[in-house]
């Protein structure tokens, strides 16, 4: 009889042993630490957007808690009231807000915390975080998506139109005398590529001509150059010289020396002929009225 109490009690020791296990290994691959002091904080979202328990809160990417609770704000509004809890050693700043973000097209949702880690001062557990969603990826592709199907289908419609009017208007008649245009057009080509290597011969003898007129004018002007530089250069050593003479003759005018200098710095040549000239001016109002003076007349 004690035999089977003992047995009964190691059984019943061994199934609570195994149940607490499972519980902790459940609560363990959700995200909680059961061994751990958590504080927990709260946000307010008007759509979770596929935000469940137990998904991550994450700080620059880095996983810091999870989400530990879900439900209506009992404000009348509607909005979702998230509860989510963190390791009671990181500290958030008071300046923190949350936001609900893509994971992933298959990663689900993800609570993500901004301007959370810092030096304080820290919200205490139990506080309020402000918090926004982002779209989710299903609903941002129907709105990128769907203007982008209605002009596909329009295109579609368009075209079918198109073809339609193309079905009745083409007509063996017009078939044939297309299929007739183009292969004019074809010979036409045809005889232009046979007739292109004679055009570019006579273009490269063309060239080849201008190459050589090219040449011989650059050597008849070397050859002008070269005979026209001795007469230049000694005309321009003539004009040297004069140019230095004449600069000399003009400093010497300057200075007075020389017959031209003298007569442009001393003014009594100028005085002396002025007196000269007012003296013969006299004499020949003199004559004009007294010409007996000077000249004497006789009949016989």
């Amino acid at each position: 009889m004690q035999t089977r109490t003992k047995q009964t009690w190691l059984i019943g020791l061994f199934t609570l042993i195994v149940l607490l296990g499972g519980v902790a290994g459940y609560q363990y691959l959700k995200g909680r630490d059961l061994f751990n002091k958590s504080s927990y904080y709260y946000s307010y979202f008007n759509n979770i957007g596929g935000l469940y328990v137990s998904n991550r809160v994450v700080i620059n990417g880095l996983a810091v808690g999870y989400v530990s609770d879900l439900r209506f704000a009992n404000d009348g509004t509607g909005r979702i009231l998230a509860e989510f809890r963190c390791p009671s050693h990181i500290r958030l700043q008071r300046t923190a807000h949350s936001e609900i973000v893509n994971a992933g097209l298959i990663g689900g949702s993800v609570v993500r915390l901004y301007d959370a880690w810092g030096d304080g001062p820290y919200l205490s557990s139990g506080d309020t975080i402000p918090g926004s969603s982002e779209m989710p990826y299903t609903e941002a592709l129907s709105t990128k998506l769907s203007p982008l199907i209605s002009n596909i289908d329009t295109m579609v419609r368009s075209l079918k139109v198109v073809m339609k009017v193309a079905e009745h208007t083409v007509t063996e008649q017009r078939a044939d005398a297309t299929y007739q245009e183009l292969y004019a057009l074809l010979r036409s080509l045809r005889l232009t590529a046979a007739s292109l290597p004679a055009t570019v011969a006579n273009v490269n003898t063309a060239v080849n001509k201008l190459t050589t007129t090219a040449d011989t004018m650059q050597y008849l002007l070397t050859t002008t150059i070269n005979d026209l530089q001795p007469p230049l250069r000694s005309a321009l050593l003539r004009t040297d010289s004069l140019l230095v003479a004449a600069s000399q003759m003009l400093q010497d005018v300057q200075k007075g020396q020389g017959t031209i200098g003298k007569m442009a710095q001393d003014d009594s040549l100028y005085y002396e002929l002025r007196s000269s000239v007012r003296g013969l001016d006299s004499l020949l109002s003199d004559v004009q009225k007294h010409p007996t003076r000077y000249f004497k007349f006789s009949i016989f």
